[in-house]
């Protein structure tokens, strides 16, 4: 994972580099009759290969959201709920407006995310948000990092690869585990779990996996489990979704549960 502590570490220090606040007032953003960014602007700054954050300061406090940009108005992003260290990831597509604004629409589960928002440049920083659409003049805009990078640096092939050990948690009190193998073009996946008999026909099955999608700040793979056992379809892990830089992320399979790898 060297690749992705390089690149989340240039986000940091990009956001120090950006010496401002990471939110101001819309007030703030207003007195400085800074015109929001154009669509030239934007479509510049948004360059399919970037990568960019952004930290919620209102409505899902805590939230980091990380995208990258990809070609044909294409975007995987992570939304990490810093505080409780859950994350979601989610592909999905970007475009800019013609009246200059950056535009994302994420299907997430259960309800989607759609919006269109002009970016204004206070000082050396970027703000994402509508300052003239808020009634308060205190409202919180946050601050929007964008690191350049290349196409080729988004794919990811070898920190990928080996063998990750599992953990599952669904709704439920009872967590359980498995092992996952990880090749360039696919792996294999076997789940078990301390609290149920070792000898349980719904655990311990090995079953084909296939990567979906891997790119820097994400990875999504799909477990083939065709020959499952009747009545361990509850057992079942079907699409897995992770963040590169926290290792977790969540499952599909009807509803959502957490994961968290660890390299073995």
């Amino acid at each position: 994972m060297q690749l992705t502590r390089y690149l989340w570490g240039l986000l940091a220090m990009a956001s120090v580099a950006h010496a401002g606040p990471a939110n101001v007032s819309a007030k703030e953003l207003l007195d400085s009759s800074n015109p929001p960014l154009s669509a030239a602007d934007l479509r510049e700054i948004f360059a399919p290969g970037s990568i960019a954050q952004y930290m919620s300061v209102d409505g899902q406090l805590g939230w980091v959201k990380t995208w990258s940009i990809g070609q044909d108005g294409k975007l995987l992003m992570a939304n990490r709920n810093a505080p409780e260290r859950w994350t979601y990831v989610s592909p999905g597509t970007w475009k800019v407006s013609d009246d200059g604004r950056y535009c994302v629409d994420i299907p997430w589960t259960p309800q989607a995310e759609k919006w269109c928002r002009p970016v204004y440049r206070l000082g050396d920083a970027l703000y994402l948000g509508n300052p003239v659409n808020t009634r308060n003049p205190d409202q919180r805009i946050g601050r929007l990092t964008v690191l350049k990078t290349t196409p080729e640096a988004m794919l990811r092939d070898s920190d990928w690869t080996g063998h990750w050990g599992i953990v599952i948690k669904p709704w439920g009190p009872l967590p359980w585990e498995g092992e996952l193998t990880l090749t360039a073009e696919g792996g294999t996946f076997r789940t078990y779990s301390r609290i149920f008999e070792k000898d349980n026909a719904c655990l311990g099955r090995m079953f084909a996996v296939e990567i979906v999608q891997r790119m820097d700040i994400a990875m999504t793979f799909r477990v083939h489990a065709s020959d499952v056992v009747a009545g361990c379809e509850d057992h079942l892990v079907t699409l897995v979704k992770i963040d590169a830089n926290t290792l977790e992320g969540q499952q599909q399979s009807g509803g959502h549960t957490a994961v968290r790898l660890t390299r073995k």
